[in-house]
């Protein structure tokens, strides 16, 4: 399982605020819905809760030590790159087969 990055997690916020429900969340994101539930939470906690006590410099600092801790083990953001995937070409149907058939019942 990967980690996904702060912009994923704020996109995903970002599409729960514009009343995207849970499931299509963790759909567009490959994740589990209650992965998606945590993360959107987390993102509630963090702007309603966290940075009016402690202000955006803690936010920053906060952040530099995480991209720090994601260049060192790398990200996982499925669902950023959909519109990228929908341009790109793929194939309508397979015209040539590589391989030979393979029966897969058992003849008694």
């Amino acid at each position: 399982m990967g980690r996904l990055s702060p912009h994923a997690i704020d996109t995903m916020y970002e599409c729960y605020l514009q009343g995207w429900t849970v499931r299509d969340i963790s759909r567009r994101f490959g994740i589990l819905p209650r992965r998606a539930k945590f993360f959107i939470w987390t993102r509630a906690e963090l702007y309603d809760e966290i940075l009016p006590k402690y202000g955006w410099k803690y936010y920053y600092d906060a952040m530099e030590t995480e991209l720090e801790i994601g260049e060192e083990y790398g990200y996982v953001d499925y669902g950023l790159d959909l519109d990228k995937m929908k341009r790109a070409r793929v194939p309508e149907q397979i015209v040539e087969w590589t391989h030979d058939r393979v029966d897969a019942q058992r003849k008694v």
